[in-house]
């Protein structure tokens, strides 16, 4: 659709000014040796004369990327240790459609105030490998299971020699409830730990 390339066409030179580069659907810039992301995800609802999308937002570690998947190249947004959507007040997802009668322009200068309020500052406050650290331990872990929380904890806090790391990982028992799939869980992390080379 010709509104929708103008709209990403036009966001892709309003972010480069904020430092980000596009690929595909997705908006990369790097601080902290980490990757942020910014994605436009179409709706499986849209049509051939209307796009729905929505606008999500991810932070990547550049050692866990390697570690996990041998590359710390542009990442997916699924594959984020740190990921959300903007949201609407009722902290629902925004979607927002476009066809040939929006004032793409107008669209446009929305997406962008909504970057500028939630994303932006969000990554400023998250990016780096320690911060992440300190969102996990406070129970900040958009968009990934609470497993996958303690595991990513467990590994950075490790590679950093962060102090604390049984008590951290006692707190999983208590969130996950203490089961005997919480408990292989928890061995399975503790025995990666022992070889996992970050």
């Amino acid at each position: 659709m010709e509104a929708y390339n103008l709209l990403i066409k036009r966001l892709s030179k309003s972010l480069s000014t904020l430092g980000f580069s596009k690929k595909g659907n997705s908006f990369y810039t790097h601080d902290c040796n980490n990757v942020a992301i910014i994605n436009i995800q179409k709706s499986k609802s849209s049509t051939n004369s209307e796009i729905i999308f929505t606008i999500n937002y991810g932070v990547c570690s550049t050692l866990l990327m390697k570690y996990l998947w041998g590359s710390t190249t542009k990442p997916a947004i699924t594959v984020c240790q740190w990921v959300t959507r903007i949201q609407q007040t009722n902290y629902q997802p925004e979607w927002w459609v476009i066809n040939e009668t929006v004032d793409v322009v107008m669209l446009e200068q929305t997406i962008l105030d909504e970057i500028k309020t939630h994303a932006i500052p969000t990554f400023h406050n998250i990016i780096g490998d320690e911060s992440l650290i300190n969102a996990w331990l406070n129970g900040n872990s958009r968009g990934i299971t609470l497993f996958e929380r303690y595991r990513y904890l467990a590994l950075l806090m490790t590679r950093y020699n962060v102090p604390g790391i049984e008590d951290a990982l006692e707190k999983f028992i208590k969130e996950q409830g203490d089961t005997h799939r919480s408990r292989s869980l928890l061995a399975d992390i503790k025995d990666e730990l022992k070889s996992a080379k970050l």
